[in-house]
C-alpha cells in the first residue's frame, strides 16, 4: 500500500531519503528564497558564527571572542543575518543577545554536513580504489 502511494523511486523526481516521500518541485520564488538562504552561508565566518550561536545565545562580544574575529566583522555578519531572518536579537538591560530564529535551520545545516561527509568518503574511496587498479 504504502509502495503504491510513494510510487518508484525510478519516476521523475526525487525521493526524500529520510522520510520517503517524494519532493515537491520547487516553484521560481522558492529557488530565491532558499538561494538566499543559502547565501547567507556562504561566507565561512557566517557559518563560524552560526555554529557558536547553535550552543545558546550570545552578544557579539562574546562570537567575536569565540570565532576569533573584531567586533565590527561580527556586527556586520550578524546584521546580514539578522536583515535575512537567520537570527534574531534579545535586549537584555544594556546587552543584545543574538541567538537562531529556527532550530530547523540547525537540522538542514547539519543533513547538509552530513550528506558532505558522506559524499567525501565515498569519492576518496573510489579514489583509492582507482589507485589500487594502477
Amino acid at each position: 500500500m504504502l509502495k503504491k502511494q510513494l510510487g518508484s523511486r525510478k519516476q521523475k523526481g526525487v525521493v526524500d531519503g529520510n522520510k520517503g516521500i517524494p519532493m515537491q518541485h520547487l516553484d521560481s520564488k522558492s529557488c530565491e528564497l532558499v538561494a538566499e538562504f543559502f547565501s547567507i552561508l556562504g561566507h565561512a565566518r557566517r557559518v563560524a558564527i552560526f555554529c557558536e550561536l547553535h550552543d545558546g545565545r550570545k552578544t557579539v562580544s562574546e562570537l567575536a571572542e569565540s570565532c576569533g574575529a573584531t567586533l565590527p566583522n561580527v556586527s556586520q555578519h550578524l546584521r546580514i543575518m539578522r536583515d535575512k531572518g537567520m537570527v534574531k536579537t534579545e535586549k537584555e538591560g544594556q546587552s543584545v543577545y543574538y541567538s537562531i530564529v529556527d532550530e530547523r535551520f540547525v537540522d538542514a545545516c547539519r543533513t547538509i554536513r552530513d550528506a558532505l561527509v558522506e559524499n567525501m568518503h565515498v569519492r576518496v574511496g573510489v579514489l583509492d580504489n582507482m589507485q589500487l587498479l594502477e
